[in-house]
């Protein structure tokens, strides 16, 4: 009898309840738990899942789905913010399911490993890439030679050596969305055109030095898929029934010939679905050829990692991207029809309010389609909270208070400004950018031609400006 895994997703609605766009929270089937699920599936496991974002008190749902499956394993992969809500989860599941062995994965544990054993009682957490080492230590006889784990041992935990990345991203299996009732997913119409939406990851690594950001799961070397690699995967999941495909790569156009392949091998199938890089693009790697084969291969919006409106702070934070190639990057797309989408932060620690102002200001003059800033979070295993940390900013907040959507006054200090001046200006953000004659004018003559003027107005009254 194959053995049971049971994949638990834990809730978002603690991250996003009480912040300014929670009307815009994503919501679709999580990509690495579909990579998981795949690689245990290929060694044997008859794999299900739990969404706890289905339910308003989820609880009781996952006594039914413990009773209709017992599992002989559960998996529970989480970021920083989802802390809180893990730590429920598995002090509930050690009740219901006692010797039952739980393992964390994600990038919370990968980085403090050793801390998240401490403080959740999980039985192993796997560390890094772990798209074949859930089904690894259900066959080991020794745990200790299973690459890329901790786990508890007689005088605490134990960590084995790293495990080396994947070196050939086409080696891994599809992911397995055939476990997810696409039915159930709706992502909100400020992020997708079409549902149900499906998460496609082409490469991983990104070798920038961004100082907010950490690479301890995927790392700083660019590994990518085949373009006819790519292409199958797009093509299993329009066949799964996903109508709209969002980028998951930490930098896609890191690979310009790559890109353009993919981009001409869509064209050439004659397959015509909506496609969005999501999780962002750096405007050094986009030129307008790129673009426009973006946009012929059905890319309908660009979303760009600008974080600040000031070149000192964008030289001080590692970015290394210039205001003039935004802007440069910003226009060809409105000429080639593409949406902008720019993502910014506030509160960097080397931030003054003169750089506050120069940020707002840029977001408005850029005359975006779409905008969202993020309190700055230092988290665990980025240069940001070394720093801070070596500096004695850090004020020991909760793991949950480690979220991009509220005040972090209780995770650290700014050295140079209070947090009433960021918040003040984390709002006047939204009100400038969006609250505008010129925003109005363009976001009606959208609804209007796509039909989402009700939808907007929705959308706009559920956010806290």
């Amino acid at each position: 009898m194959r053995k049971k895994l049971l994949i638990v997703i834990p809730s978002s609605r603690g991250i996003y309840r009480r912040t300014a766009i929670r009307s815009g929270a994503p919501f679709s089937p999580p990509l690495g738990v579909a990579a998981v699920a795949a690689g245990a599936r290929d060694s044997g496991f008859e794999v299900q899942t739990f969404d706890a974002n289905h339910y308003r008190s989820p609880g009781r749902f996952l006594d039914r789905k413990l009773k209709d499956f017992p599992p002989d394993g559960v998996g529970i992969s989480f970021t920083t913010p989802h802390f809180p809500e893990v730590l429920r989860v598995v002090n509930l599941l050690k009740k219901r399911i006692p010797g039952v062995p739980i393992i964390g994965g994600g990038p919370h544990p990968t980085v403090l490993p050793a801390a998240t054993l401490k403080e959740i009682p999980f039985d192993f957490l796997v560390v890094g890439e772990g798209d074949r080492t859930l089904s690894e230590i259900y066959a080991a006889g020794d745990f200790s030679r299973v690459l890329g784990i901790a786990y508890r041992g007689g005088n605490g935990p134990r960590l084995t050596p790293p495990r080396p990345p994947v070196l050939n991203l086409d080696d891994l299996p599809f992911p397995a969305w055939e476990i997810f009732e696409l039915s159930r997913y709706r992502t909100s119409h400020l992020l997708a055109r079409e549902n149900p939406c499906g998460w496609l990851e082409t490469s991983r690594g990104c070798p920038g030095t961004c100082s907010y950001c950490t690479k301890k799961v995927l790392g700083t070397k660019f590994r990518a898929k085949s373009p006819p690699r790519v292409l199958d995967e797009i093509r299993k999941m329009l066949d799964r029934g996903f109508r709209e495909i969002h980028l998951a790569d930490d930098n896609f156009a890191h690979d310009r010939e790559r890109a353009l392949e993919i981009c001409a091998q869509i064209i050439r199938s004659g397959w015509r679905f909506p496609w969005a890089p999501v999780t962002g693009l750096r405007v050094d790697t986009l030129d307008r050829e790129l673009l426009r084969q973006m946009q012929r291969a059905g890319c309908y919006r660009v979303y760009l990692g600008i974080e600040s409106g000031s070149p000192r702070i964008l030289e001080k934070i590692g970015k290394g991207i210039r205001i003039e190639k935004v802007e440069e990057v910003v226009s060809d797309c409105r000429e080639l029809g593409l949406e902008v989408f720019g993502f910014f932060m506030i509160g960097l620690p080397e931030e003054e309010e003169e750089d506050l102002i120069s940020t707002l200001s840029f977001a408005r003059r850029l005359r975006l389609d779409f905008a969202k800033v993020s309190y700055t979070i230092p988290l665990p295993g980025t240069s940001l909270y070394q720093r801070l940390e070596a500096e004695g900013l850090l004020r020991g907040g909760g793991w949950g208070d480690y979220n991009f959507y509220r005040v972090p006054r209780s995770v650290y200090r700014h050295p140079h400004l209070g947090w009433e001046v960021v918040e003040k200006y984390f709002h006047r953000f939204y009100r400038k950018v969006y609250l505008n004659p010129g925003f109005f004018g363009r976001r009606l003559l959208f609804g209007l031609k796509h039909r989402t003027l009700l939808s907007d107005l929705k959308a706009f009254f559920g956010i806290s400006w």
